[in-house]
């Protein structure tokens, strides 16, 4: 999953245009936003400055983007360790 933060994100008009630039990219891509966290969640096997760059061409500003690591796998109990 790859997590950006698009400040200028204000309405549903660009919640349309970002979610329209990325799946010109990928149409494969399934995207999340959250406009009034200003968040956009993208999984997409395209690269991240890719999809950045998708964003920017559609007239915003991706301030950042994180890529999101596998979640742990649990080993049977609820912290993680071994059960006993």
């Amino acid at each position: 999953m790859l997590r950006y933060h698009v400040n200028d994100l204000s309405c549903g008009h660009c919640v349309q245009a970002v979610t329209a630039a990325i799946n010109a990219l990928d149409p494969a891509a399934e995207v999340a936003i959250d406009l009034p966290s200003k968040r956009v969640d993208v999984r997409s096997d395209r690269e991240p400055s890719a999809v950045a760059g998708a964003i920017s061409k559609a007239g915003y500003t991706p301030a950042f983007y994180q890529q999101d690591a596998a979640a742990p796998t649990s080993s049977g109990s609820c912290c993680c360790g071994p059960r006993r």
